[in-house]
């Protein structure tokens, strides 16, 4: 681990700040997902960023606004259509900075990619720098397995050398008792019943099921723990009729500190889903 102390958790530790410097935060994140129809397709694609982040500021708005965390209900609730939209980044948000990392290399044992640097489209005048992603999502990134996540480092940000277990993916998932590659038709106006496979060791894992339908206007999310194996969404939930998509977020996240960055987080997004029709 090269010293760096990890640890599990669904929120990020507590940390201090410079009151001239502010904080430097290092953000990855992994996602896959698997569409199950008569074949299984996969996609997959990797972030990476390094914020320099004014002291007192509270960084979940703003994470959620640059598109590094989404904005999910806690475990055992929902939250529906346009309370997932990102919040609304605060007046006086100060100077964020995108730091440069040097190379950034991602990836399991054989199957390591090279995340390449963009510039972040202009958010606001207080945000600039730049990004670290993958080409496009056909990366090499699979299920389960040790990722390293490793950076040469920058002027402003030191070298990475991080491992951190990633989850496996959603295995036997049903819905209402029908395997997920065979659910044609939900009725929404009733409780939808969910049951997946649960892995060992992970009590910190999060299941997040989403309902939508297939122009997005509508959407539902619940939170899970996926230690339990199985979840409802409550019936109503979203009032929906016509083609549709549900999916199922297997998510793992876990934060670290070293010398040179006050707060760290990898997470692991790794989804199923298949298309289907809403009914009432």
């Amino acid at each position: 681990m090269g010293g760096i102390a990890l640890a599990c958790s669904a929120e990020l530790d507590t940390y201090s700040t410079d009151a001239d410097t502010g904080s430097t935060h290092a953000f990855i994140s992994v996602q896959r997902t698997a569409t199950v129809d008569s074949t299984t397709t996969t996609r997959a694609d990797a972030f990476a960023g390094f914020l320099r982040v004014p002291a007192d500021v509270d960084t979940r708005p703003l994470f959620e606004v640059l598109g590094l965390r989404s904005n999910r209900p806690v475990v055992g609730q929902c939250k529906v259509g346009s309370d997932n939209k990102p919040t609304a980044l605060a007046s006086g948000v100060g100077r964020v900075e995108l730091l440069e990392a040097g190379d950034v290399v991602l990836g399991s044992r054989g199957a390591e990619t090279s995340l390449a640097p963009h510039a972040l489209p202009s958010v606001s005048d207080s945000i600039s720098g730049v990004v670290y992603t993958t080409r496009d999502r056909s990366a090499a990134l699979p299920a389960g397995g040790s990722y390293a996540v490793r950076t040469t480092g920058g002027s402003a940000v030191p070298s990475l050398n991080i491992n951190q277990d990633a989850p496996a993916e959603l295995q036997t998932v049903t819905v209402g008792g029908v395997p997920l590659a065979e659910v044609d038709d939900l009725n929404t106006a009733q409780p939808v019943d969910l049951t997946w496979a649960t892995t060992v060791n992970s009590p910190n894992d999060i299941i997040y099921a989403e309902l939508a339908t297939a122009d997005g206007a509508i959407s539902a999310i619940c939170a899970f723990r996926d230690e339990l194996g199985s979840g409802t969404i409550p019936a109503g939930t979203i009032q929906a009729a016509g083609p549709g998509r549900i999916s199922l977020h297997r998510v793992r996240t876990t934060s670290f500190a070293t010398p040179g960055v006050d707060v760290g987080e990898v997470s692991f997004d790794f989804e199923v889903a298949a298309s289907l029709t809403f009914a009432q």
